[in-house]
């Protein structure tokens, strides 16, 4: 930024320290101006530019007064130029090339620095973000953990109960069952005394 204004400080001084310009010296310092315009707006804008304003047939005509119509057109976006300067008015023509050049770039100086903050904060706020993300998982981690842990020795204790359980029952059945066969023979006799009485 700064050796681009330096230049066109420069170029600021050389025209004002002349009366009037020849051919070379206004197409040495067209050519300085449109290179740094060229830079500020890239390729495809550029091209956008000069097509939208018609000033591609001038920017490339061999006169440079001619030229300086179409830098006019393009940097200052504007169709009305189309008259020839007289030598004393390209100092004042070029001079307001210059400024208006110097505004792009010191637009887009800020454009970036904006966007660079843009950027900074956003990185800033997303590593934040990840960060209650990761303390969050941490905590339910570890609240899982200690959850399971407390209930370990109540499971335990369930899978433990039914093998204790199991024998006493078995060994219950066993004395049980012979009262269960007595008792069933004991109904089968009743019956069949009733069946009897029936019969006669």
């Amino acid at each position: 930024m700064e050796d681009v204004t330096d230049l066109l400080n420069r170029i600021k001084n050389q025209i004002g320290g002349e009366e009037s310009l020849s051919d070379e010296e206004l197409n040495r310092q067209l050519n300085a101006i449109y290179s740094i315009y060229a830079a500020a707006m890239g390729p495809e804008q550029l091209i956008v530019q000069a097509s939208r304003f018609n000033a591609v047939k001038y920017i490339h005509d061999e006169n440079p007064k001619s030229r300086l119509i179409g830098m006019e057109r393009l940097i200052l976006e504007s169709r009305d130029y189309h008259r020839q300067p007289t030598d004393e008015e390209i100092p004042a023509i070029l001079d307001k090339l210059e400024d208006k050049v110097a505004d792009i770039l010191s637009r887009q100086a800020v454009e970036r620095s904006l966007e660079k903050k843009i950027e900074d904060r956003l990185e800033e706020r997303h590593k934040e973000y990840i960060e209650e993300v990761r303390r969050e998982i941490i905590e339910e981690e570890t609240g899982s953990a200690e959850t399971a842990e407390s209930k370990r020795p109540h499971l335990l204790a369930l899978s433990a109960a039914p093998s204790a359980v199991r024998p006493a029952r078995r060994r219950q059945d066993h004395r049980s069952a012979p009262c269960t066969r007595r008792g069933e023979e004991k109904a089968v006799h009743r019956l069949s005394k009733r069946r009897s009485l029936y019969r006669v």
